[in-house]
């Protein structure tokens, strides 16, 4: 069986006693391929109205953050404010950049992908290391690329870099001071043909409760955060009829995100496939 979880779908063998006259045998019944596939229809319908109604608040609340944020970009880098006043101003200025990323990343669920081209996942996950660089330098983090010789996948470049911006800040985190994260990227012909990137971290893995709802919007297990970001990026992987999976390494040295994306031949037509 393999060990990659599903999101909430983890395969599990159901244990039921049968017999009689005091005597019971164990039987194992596995449920069949769609239980484990799919989640039941009510959960998708409500995940999708969910979806809907976040986008529409958050287009609502989207201009004025980006006033208020501008008003107090601007009031720190007046440098007319004593250091108690600047540290209070940095303060509502790096919160009100955590109340955007909420917004961008709700948003992105309600924007079509219009515009799909050929994206060398290896080149966005190099661009999304680039941004972490002062954090990797200050937290002493090693970064381990293992790329592979990989054909570039169609995709919405902006999607990919949102997906794996949230896979490989978690990973940053998880992993902490001195720890490690690795990057594999893979070419597969294996079930759906496409490219495989393997985002691992040197962490202390998922516990049961993750690993089960890790994709479900607002689970959080940290102290900050939103418990949005996996989900967005589920979501959007999903659009672009790929799958993420995860699993925790052996011996308990990390977790590991898969992410699979399909090649032009696993969907067909490209315009059919942006309209989905």
């Amino acid at each position: 069986m393999s060990s990659w979880q599903r999101p909430s779908q983890a395969k599990k063998q159901q244990l039921t006693a049968v017999g009689g006259s005091g005597k019971r045998s164990a039987v194992y019944r596995t449920p069949a391929p769609q239980a484990v596939q799919r989640s039941p229809a009510p959960d998708e319908e409500d995940l999708s109205k969910l979806g809907r109604l976040l986008s529409a608040v958050m287009h609502e609340i989207n201009s004025p953050l980006e006033a208020v944020g501008n008003a107090l970009f601007a009031l720190r880098e007046s440098q007319k404010l004593d250091a108690q006043s600047y540290a209070v101003v940095e303060r509502a200025f790096d919160e009100l950049q955590k109340v955007r990323q909420t917004a961008d990343n709700t948003l992105s669920l309600s924007r079509p992908l219009l515009t799909l081209e050929p994206v060398d996942v290896r080149d966005v996950l190099d661009s999304v290391l680039h941004l972490f660089r002062n954090k990797v330098h200050d937290e002493r983090i090693r970064v381990d690329r293992q790329y592979g010789t990989v054909t570039p996948v169609p995709a919405s470049q902006s999607h990919m870099r949102q997906v794996f911006t949230n896979l490989i800040r978690n990973a940053l985190e998880a992993a902490g001071h001195r720890g490690k994260i690795t990057l594999r990227v893979r070419q597969t012909q294996i079930g759906t043909p496409g490219v495989r990137v393997y985002i691992s971290d040197s962490g202390r893995g998922l516990d049961e409760e993750s690993k089960r709802h890790w994709a479900q919007p607002f689970f959080n297990k940290k102290t900050d955060g939103t418990g949005l970001g996996l989900w967005v990026s589920n979501e959007i992987v999903r659009k672009h009829r790929g799958y993420i999976r995860v699993r925790n390494l052996l011996h308990g040295k990390g977790a590991c995100f898969m992410v699979l994306l399909p090649a032009t031949r696993a969907f067909g037509r490209l315009k059919e496939f942006a309209a989905a």
